[in-house]
């Protein structure tokens, strides 16, 4: 099976950060690994922007194991379309970016 990871930089609505906060950390992120491609969640909150522009709060990193990445992805939109998966209405899906990403190299760690 090949790795992959699918990143999402997202931002809530405005003045909805908290309710958007509490529908990443206790729904969505469990709701996607219950697909079976995705065997691991994980949400960040921007900590220190590195440039004047970092226009997204939110990241989170999916990873992935398939030997089929476009039936992985259409697992997904087939689990929000049906209602398994709720995106919350707090989410501004108007600007969010989100990537498949293939590892095409090692991890390389600190010794």
């Amino acid at each position: 099976m090949a790795a992959y990871k699918m990143v999402v930089l997202s931002n809530p609505k405005p003045g909805k950060y908290e309710v958007c906060d509490r529908w990443y950390r206790q729904t969505h992120l469990d709701d996607v690994v219950k697909l079976p491609s995705f065997i691991a969640a994980q949400r960040f909150t921007l900590a220190h922007p590195m440039a004047q522009n970092a226009p997204y709060q939110f990241m989170a990193v999916y990873d992935i194991e398939t030997d089929d990445v476009e039936r992985s992805f259409n697992e997904l939109v087939q689990a929000s379309e049906a209602g398994r998966m709720v995106i919350s209405d707090d989410l501004d899906r108007d600007n969010l970016y989100a990537a498949i990403y293939a590892c095409d190299g090692r991890l390389v760690k600190q010794l």
